[in-house]
């Protein structure tokens, strides 16, 4: 009997999980063609030539590399199912840890439920490494709720590493979703502190190793030994936007430090997006070196002394910005961003560029989907989502509440890491880049998932001490 048990549960595995891929994949079915955005052709270019992304982590188009054996559509679609198999073995392990004893069917009617009602499925569905954005939060919480001589939790610390190595917000995200689950583990003493320290310790090494590696891939692909590179150039971007860089400028072009800076600085679009990526922008032509080969170290450290001289020169100021910014970002959450198909269909765009360079057989059946046509409804589907994940959204702290109450603390620990993975990524995203829905749309079905799995872990608590109470009942009878 334990064997058929088994073995039934071994084969019903496979099946949910196959049965959440062709569910979170309709918005790609329903395209005719994998969702893009304008940054998937940079992402993909590590999986179809010899490069590696400056001013992104480029492991997302590694890890597709290994299909390059196939047709490049088949490619794509096997790298997208991995991907959303990825996704939805994350949310069944959750959803097994938050529902203990129940079918896959509750499991697979919550996917189904996000794919109707929230942003997952569009992120889940498009070739960019946003899709791991919830993931890893999610396997954050899982691996900090686990003791450490659990059958698994290697296995859980690992995939937080590899979906950590996907985006440089990843890391902050992991150090957010640790920090709010073991803070209620201490704070509700339902952890022993030395659990509690080890876990800690872990997941600190795991932030080290994703930083180390980034460091290393950096150094050996792009010789330059930084986890990220690039990155201070969209720190400049959004100062200069909130006017920070020409005081700070002014006052110190006379010393001589950052004169290539003080002559270019006054021809900058003040908008970030357009500073960073315009084709009349002279702000790359100057970070890269003339040959377009390899960047410019003396402009990028001119940058950097200019955007921190101005936050330490005005940081109160710095801070307001940020604040604003991030507050900004955290209620900014629609689906399907505003890139494509206006951006995505220029011919000077990154997208139209690497796949025109390297995949020219892929530009009939990118060009077209729906999304590069404009005949995706875009209003439609934000009218149902984006009312979804706000309403939700405010019921995680009512929810939280009703835990405490309740002296749940597994159903405590996953809303605050869920919460804390929210703000800081609204902070980091609103404060260090320009304010976009697909920033906190990334992560915002994360509410919804957390708010569903509490109210159905008490609605099941409840039934199963009603059935008890009968049972005893009928015995007193």
């Amino acid at each position: 009997m334990i064997a058929e048990q088994n073995l039934a549960a071994t084969v019903r595995w496979p099946l949910a999980v196959a049965a959440a891929v062709a569910i979170l994949l309709w918005p790609a079915i329903y395209n005719g063609f994998p969702m893009v955005f304008p940054d998937t052709g940079a992402y993909l270019s590590v999986a179809w030539g010899h490069y590696w992304t400056m001013d992104r982590s480029g492991f997302y188009g590694f890890f597709f590399r290994p299909l390059s054996f196939l047709a490049p559509l088949a490619q794509l679609w096997l790298g997208l199912t991995v991907q959303a198999a990825v996704i939805a073995i994350t949310i069944l392990v959750v959803c097994w840890e938050m529902l203990p004893r129940r079918s896959l069917l509750e499991g697979l009617g919550v996917i189904g439920a996000l794919a109707v009602f929230t942003s997952l499925p569009w992120h889940a569905a498009q070739l960019m490494p946003d899709a791991f954005t919830g993931v890893v939060v999610l396997a954050s919480w899982l691996a900090c709720s686990r003791n450490l001589s659990e059958t698994g939790t290697p296995t859980l610390w690992f995939a937080t590493f590899l979906t950590g190595l996907l985006h440089y917000t990843h890391i902050p995200l992991i150090v957010a979703a640790v920090t709010g689950t073991l803070a209620i583990q201490l704070l509700f003493h339902s952890s022993p502190v030395g659990s509690v320290v080890r876990r800690a310790c872990v997941a600190a090494a795991v932030v080290v190793a994703i930083i180390g590696t980034q460091v290393a891939a950096n150094g050996v692909f792009l010789k330059r030994w930084s986890p990220a590179p690039m990155g201070v150039m969209f720190l400049f971007a959004r100062l200069h936007e909130d006017g920070l860089i020409a005081p700070w400028l002014s006052k110190h072009c006379n010393e001589g430090d950052t004169p290539v800076l003080c002559r270019s600085e006054a021809a900058f679009p003040r908008d970030s997006q357009e500073l960073l990526w315009g084709n009349r922008s002279p702000f790359l032509m100057l970070i890269l070196d003339p040959t377009h080969k390899d960047t410019n170290p003396e402009f990028l450290a001119e940058l950097r002394k200019a955007s921190y001289g101005s936050i330490l020169q005005s940081p109160l100021r710095f801070g307001g910005s940020a604040a604003e910014g991030g507050f900004n970002q955290f209620i900014r959450f629609r689906v399907l961003d505003d890139e494509c198909p206006s951006i995505c269909r220029n011919p000077s765009s990154a997208l139209d560029g690497w796949f025109r360079d390297l995949r020219p057989s892929l530009l009939k059946p990118l060009f077209g989907s729906r999304q590069l046509r404009g005949d995706i409804p875009k209003r439609v589907f934000r009218t149902v989502t984006t009312p979804v994940a706000a309403v939700l959204l405010l019921l995680v702290p009512l929810a939280w509440c009703g835990a405490v109450r309740r002296q749940d603390y597994k159903s405590c620990t996953l809303l605050s890491a869920i919460m804390f993975a929210l703000i800081t990524n609204a902070a980091v995203s609103g404060a260090l880049s320009g304010v976009h829905d697909r920033y906190q749309s990334r992560l915002i079905w994360t509410a919804p998932l957390g708010v569903l799995l509490v109210l159905l872990r008490w609605h099941f608590t409840t039934t199963a001490l009603l059935k008890v109470e009968q049972r005893d009942s009928a015995l007193n009878q």
